[in-house]
């Protein structure tokens, strides 16, 4: 009865986290048409992703330890 329900439970888990991995998808598809729609393939959008990629990274190299040992 346990292994039953323990069964449930991990198959409910892993359900939910498809959905959530899923609608990430699908929201990051959106995204990247609204961002083609106004900005256009070109220096503009590059410029556009750049301003926000390279905090994030130097963030994640200096902040969050990722250089660390």
């Amino acid at each position: 009865m346990a292994a039953a329900e323990d069964r449930r439970v991990s198959t409910r888990a892993t359900g939910i986290v498809g959905i959530a991995i899923l609608c990430s998808r699908v929201l990051g598809l959106i995204r990247e048409t609204v961002f083609a729609g106004l900005f256009g393939a070109g220096r503009n959008l590059d410029a556009f992703l750049m301003a926000f990629r390279l905090p994030n990274l130097l963030r994640d190299l200096f902040a969050e330890g990722a250089l660390s040992t």
